[in-house]
């Protein structure tokens, strides 16, 4: 009798398992070894969906954009509110206001504007790997994009025109992705009181985002307080980064 030379398709689909499972094992130790695994800060037993190879040099300079991008918004609604001409509420009147076409610190609300819509996606991009959540990135990197939107598209001098609908819809998606950041991104931190803590931030920024269209005597105020809240989140895990 010939004896068949054929491989068995089960002997060969071990035989690949276990090939495949050497390739990762052996991935992983280069990663342990350069010191990628130890930047992953996501919950046990929770690894990052790609493959985490990002130096030491990128995680600070993604922490660096994420400290630096809600500093230079904060900063710039602060400093406007005080420059603004008398007759300006911050209680009443949003941010946007002070970006609104012909007034004098648009120059100014702009740049504040345009500072975090750049930094903040690059920010996103060190956060989704730490946290290895995809999802945590693509909110945070939507927050910028949607906040360059709102300086491209400034409230009109004379309101009710088609831009001002268009800023509307920039904002509010701006608010809904910081407001979705912390509840997307808690669900991946090792400590019980970090993870509480993110979804506390979240619940605030939602109740604050409906706060500001429901009662608009308060508007800026509420809208300040749900925006600031997420970014000291966003500074808080920055500062995480940098401590890694």
């Amino acid at each position: 009798a010939v004896r068949s030379t054929r491989h068995s398709p089960v002997r060969s689909t071990k035989a690949g398992a276990g090939m495949c499972c050497a390739m990762v094992t052996q991935a992983r130790r280069a990663a342990a070894g350069n010191g990628c695994a130890a930047r992953h800060i996501g919950r046990p037993g929770c690894p990052p969906p790609y493959c985490h190879t990002v130096q030491p040099r990128d995680y600070r300079l993604a922490a660096a954009c994420g400290i630096a991008g809600p500093a230079a918004f904060v900063g710039a609604w602060v400093a406007g509110g005080l420059l603004r001409r008398p007759g300006y509420s911050p209680i009443s009147q949003a941010i946007s206001q002070l970006a609104r076409s012909g007034t004098s610190t648009r120059p100014l609300m702009t740049t504040g504007f345009v500072a975090f819509g750049v930094l903040l996606p690059v920010y996103a991009r060190g956060l989704g790997r730490a946290l290895g959540s995809p999802a945590v990135r693509a909110a945070a990197t939507v927050s910028g994009v949607a906040t360059l939107a709102v300086a491209a598209l400034p409230l009109s001098a004379a309101e009710g025109q088609r831009i001002d609908t268009w800023h509307a819809v920039a904002a509010g998606t701006g608010y809904l992705a910081q407001v979705l950041a912390p509840l997307i991104g808690g669900r991946r931190l090792p400590s019980p009181l970090a993870r509480q803590a993110s979804y506390a931030v979240s619940a605030v920024a939602a109740a604050a985002l409906v706060g500001s269209v429901a009662l608009p005597d308060l508007t800026g105020l509420l809208q300040r307080t749900g925006l600031t809240v997420v970014d000291t989140w966003f500074v808080a895990m920055a500062v995480h980064l940098l401590r890694r």
